[in-house]
């Protein structure tokens, strides 16, 4: 039997790890968009982590309520759909996304929504983590052996409006339209 040397994995080459969310108020669900950017092609990748800062979580009850979103690229991000039960939702301030093992994720941005619960008081640890992971069984926490990539992204505080939320008030620019509001994101 001849057994081959280990194979080391490199983490991929990503960018631009991002947060965007809808709302902050307290005690209601928002949509909170985490995405990042794969400069290369890559198969070395198993699941997908994000964990939410204490006291918030998430409220995905059904596969329809994660929305994986696809920017710059003609393929869809490769979920591991085939296995059934491919999203892991069992933390409340945990979500992973198993990948279909041995699917190359193209270069482009991904941006990856779910519903999430704002508490009424932001905890004084609010960061949260985009992790990416070699396979779904090593991949439960930041710090799992099994996360290549993990990249910390500051929270936002209650009634805080996202950065990348534009409001555009009404104006002799905007005739026709006076008094609407209009919100837009680069995500």
């Amino acid at each position: 039997c001849v057994v081959p040397p280990p194979r080391t994995v490199l983490p991929p080459r990503v960018s631009e790890p991002s947060l965007f969310w809808s709302s902050s108020d307290p005690e209601t669900i928002t949509e909170v968009t985490l995405s990042i950017v794969f400069n290369n092609d890559t198969d070395d990748l198993g699941a997908m982590l994000f964990v939410l800062p204490p006291t918030f979580r998430h409220d995905l009850r059904t596969l329809e309520d994660l929305a994986v979103i696809r920017y710059d690229t003609a393929e869809d991000f490769p979920v591991a759909k085939e296995q059934g039960s491919w999203i892991d939702t069992r933390t409340p301030e945990m979500l992973r996304i198993d990948l279909t093992p041995g699917a190359r994720i193209r270069a482009g941005k991904y941006a990856f929504k779910i519903p999430v619960f704002i508490p009424y008081e932001v905890p004084v640890r609010n960061i949260w983590f985009i992790c990416m992971c070699t396979s779904s069984g090593t991949c439960g926490s930041p710090t799992d052996s099994g996360v290549v990539a993990s990249f910390p992204l500051p929270g936002f505080n209650i009634k805080e409006k996202n950065p990348n939320w534009v409001v555009v008030s009404s104006s002799s620019a905007l005739s026709g339209l006076a008094g609407v509001a209009v919100a837009t994101a680069d995500r």
